[in-house]
């Protein structure tokens, strides 16, 4: 799935103000999803929405938990920190070789 792609039609859905308390059967939330997969793109609009950091899933993990597990370490930064003062991490670099 491009990562752009998902970005656009997150903006679009954002717009219905859908619950972004909901959880699946195994307790993750969007942000747990967007760490999941490693959408970094995708997490300023979650979080400007209301989506929670502290969200904790089935087996008690948070969104920046299951970052790190799934080895996306900027986003696991980006989610550490509030977002207007996220510093980016280098992994983003090695990730994106435009910047």
């Amino acid at each position: 799935l491009d990562e752009r792609c998902l970005a656009g039609q997150l903006e679009l859905l954002l717009k219905f103000q859908p619950d972004l308390d909901r959880r699946d059967s195994r307790g993750f939330g969007p942000l747990h999803l967007c760490a999941l997969h490693g959408h970094l793109a995708s997490l300023p609009s979650l979080l400007a929405a209301g989506a929670s950091r502290d969200a904790r899933d089935a087996l008690n993990r948070t969104p920046q938990d299951v970052a790190v597990m799934r080895g996306f370490v900027d986003l696991a930064a980006d989610l550490a920190l509030p977002a207007a003062s996220a510093t980016p991490s280098i992994a983003r670099f090695l990730r994106d070789p435009k910047h």
